[in-house]
């Protein structure tokens, strides 16, 4: 299916859009393996990671001005289509960042974007987050981006196995004007020991077991960091990057680590 196909879903009604994505999912489903082994478990999820990533990245490289935010998710819904991924959330936001993310209007890009897609997959769910700017960006987009990328990090470096997972109230107040919006703020923890995908919303008095997949999705307005990565004793590894996207360095406790950062067309 061409994307003007899925533009014209998009006009219509989203709902008409999940029902393709979905009927086309439906044999996949219904005779996917009950039972999945760990291992099995997460190359899955590390595939979805991949892919959800690569779709969001690839339609942000190829954003131009005067686009729509139909026309954007409408490519984003393609590329999901081709790749068997059921898109759960899409929300494009153009010029705006006081505002949070919305399904997609016909409103064309000027300045910047920015990008959420939830995809599903073999029983898995994965949030990804892109910003693009086609332009000199507003200084209180740039610190609330600072803001939530800071948050990411901070998950990043405490998420420890043996240890409960950090809660946004013992940051330290980084920011605080910002966060007086207020922010929202959404953890995440997935396991690999259960047949299929065990995911919840995470109790802030249980400790991380190894090999857990944890996502911290975050946002101040329209601008949001979502960052998906598994905790390994030797330390965290990152899922929702690629080597081809421009990264910001964030240091904590002599720790150095690589997240997303917006491109800048």
């Amino acid at each position: 299916m061409h994307p003007e196909a899925f533009f014209s879903n998009y006009q219509q009604s989203p709902n008409e859009l999940d029902a393709i994505v979905n009927k086309h999912l439906a044999f996949r489903q219904d005779n996917a393996r009950p039972h999945l082994s760990a291992h099995e478990s997460q190359y899955y999820c590390r595939r979805l990671c991949r892919d959800t990533t690569v779709i969001v990245e690839t339609v942000a490289r190829h954003i131009t001005r005067g686009l729509t935010e139909h026309e954007i998710a409408a490519e984003m819904t393609y590329l999901c289509y081709e790749m068997s991924i059921a898109p759960i959330a899409l929300y494009v936001t153009a010029d705006s960042y006081e505002d949070d993310l919305y399904y997609p209007r016909n409103y064309p890009v000027s300045h910047y974007v920015s990008l959420l897609l939830i995809g599903h997959r073999d029983g898995w769910y994965v949030p990804v987050t892109r910003t693009v700017a086609l332009d000199t960006l507003p200084s209180e987009l740039e610190r609330r981006y600072d803001a939530v990328a800071w948050v990411s990090e901070f998950y990043l470096h405490q998420t420890r196995v043996g240890q409960p997972v950090p809660r946004l109230t013992n940051m330290p107040q980084i920011f605080p004007e910002d966060w007086n919006h207020p922010p929202s703020c959404h953890i995440y923890l997935r396991s690999f020991t259960a047949d299929r995908q065990a995911e919840r919303v995470i109790n802030e008095n249980q400790p991380v077991e190894p090999g857990q997949i944890v996502t911290c999705l975050v946002g101040l307005g329209s601008i949001r960091a979502a960052n998906t990565f598994i905790v390994r004793p030797e330390g965290s590894e990152l899922l929702t990057r690629t080597n081809g996207w421009p990264v910001r360095s964030l240091i904590v406790d002599s720790a150095t680590y690589f997240l997303p950062d917006i491109l800048r067309l």
